[in-house]
């Protein structure tokens, strides 16, 4: 159950168990290069977090300013 003070990335990370940048990327740039879309689709069935593929978008280039 997602708490109300839990942000949605946060509570994903936690879900996922490793930042969900990473597990972004890792859909992203993989065999299957997934969609934003996908990838949403993906998270929700995995842990119950609803995101927009917008939401997605600015997680991954967070994430990439990151490892640069």
């Amino acid at each position: 159950m997602q708490l109300a003070s839990t942000t949605p990335k946060s509570a994903a990370t936690a879900a996922l168990g490793k930042d969900v940048g990473l597990w972004i990327d890792e859909h992203r740039n993989g065999p299957a290069q997934l969609s934003y879309r996908q990838i949403a689709r993906i998270l929700a069935a995995e842990t119950d977090v609803l995101v927009t593929r917008e939401a997605l978008r600015q997680w991954h280039v967070e994430f990439m300013n990151r490892a640069a």
